[in-house]
């Protein structure tokens, strides 16, 4: 993994950056990976000869992967920011909130 972000990255992160951490996670992560991962999921139960939908299970499942795209989406915000600040080191112009 490259440290520094390549100028076409930084656009584009600082842009993401404006729009906060929530929805990134809420987005790029439960929606995108969490839901992604459930409907993959979903099609490999349906192929299993003893699958029957039960809600409770249904709802377990919508839990789990809601996390685990939590997860990722914060991961992901920390690792971008990480990069971002690693490339910024010298200039405090684009994130005047972290202070040297």
């Amino acid at each position: 993994m490259r440290l520094r972000m390549r100028p076409k990255e930084t656009e584009l992160w600082s842009r993401q950056r404006t729009r906060g951490r929530l929805r990134f996670v809420l987005v790029k992560g439960m929606l995108l990976f969490g839901g992604l991962s459930l409907a993959l999921e979903a099609a490999m139960l349906s192929f299993t000869p003893y699958f029957q939908p039960v809600f409770s299970r249904l709802l377990l499942v919508l839990g789990v992967f809601a996390l685990m795209g939590a997860v990722f989406g914060l991961l992901g915000w920390e690792i971008f920011e990480f990069r971002f600040r690693h490339t910024h080191r010298g200039s405090d112009d684009d994130h005047p909130e972290h202070p040297r």
